[in-house]
């Protein structure tokens, strides 16, 4: 066993995060670079300039459209989200992402995907000065019941996979199914959250269940 002198220090190693690029073939790297044929895909915006000509450009097509009065029973929004909808729709823009569900919010990169919108909205508000809402949908028409019922979870032996049974057959729309008894993922999502910083979120989880 190798000993420390007194007064020394004993550095351990932090985590480190890499941040790679994305790979792909030929077109997915020129998207990414934006430097696709625009005739392709509208480029994206660089400055704040091109978001707000981007901006303007999308309400201009969308001058004549009531679609706050058509989508509201679906938002069903309230409170401050209601009024952050009703002012991007009089004379401001939407920021808009989604993914198909998933067993309790699915994987991580799904959180990461509504941040990210709301994150972009807020950013856009505050540089360009119009209203702007963040809107992320759920894909209920997805009919892929394998990978929407299951999630993990890092419990005490390691990597746990959480998961409901489902329909004999996957071409049903994920709005179409019953979940039945979660009472068992439930539990078990409880125990590996352990004494949670955030205990009202699983409160919120057990209760959308």
């Amino acid at each position: 066993m190798s000993e420390v002198a007194a007064g020394s220090s004993v550095t351990s190693p932090m985590p480190a995060v890499h941040t790679l690029q994305l790979g792909g073939g030929a077109l997915s790297r020129a998207l990414q670079a934006g430097q696709a044929e625009s005739s392709w895909t509208t480029p994206r915006p660089q400055n704040a300039a091109a978001w707000k000509s981007a901006a303007q450009n999308v309400k201009l097509r969308h001058a004549e459209s009531n679609w706050l009065t058509t989508l509201a029973p679906a938002f069903n929004a309230t409170g401050e989200a209601a009024e952050r909808l009703k002012r991007a729709a009089q004379a401001g823009v939407v920021v808009t992402t989604g993914q198909q569900p998933g067993l309790f919010g699915g994987p991580a990169y799904t959180w990461s995907k509504a941040i990210a919108a709301l994150a972009l909205a807020d950013e856009l508000e505050q540089q360009l000065g119009i209203p702007v809402a963040p809107v992320f949908w759920a894909a209920t028409d997805d009919a892929d019941w394998a990978e929407a019922a299951s999630t993990y979870v890092v419990g005490e032996h390691g990597l746990e996979t959480l998961s409901l049974s489902g329909p004999a057959t996957e071409a049903i729309a994920l709005a179409e199914v019953a979940l039945g008894d979660v009472s068992v993922p439930l539990a078990r999502l409880r125990n590996a959250s352990g004494s949670s910083a955030y205990p009202d979120v699983l409160d919120l989880i057990e209760s959308a269940y």
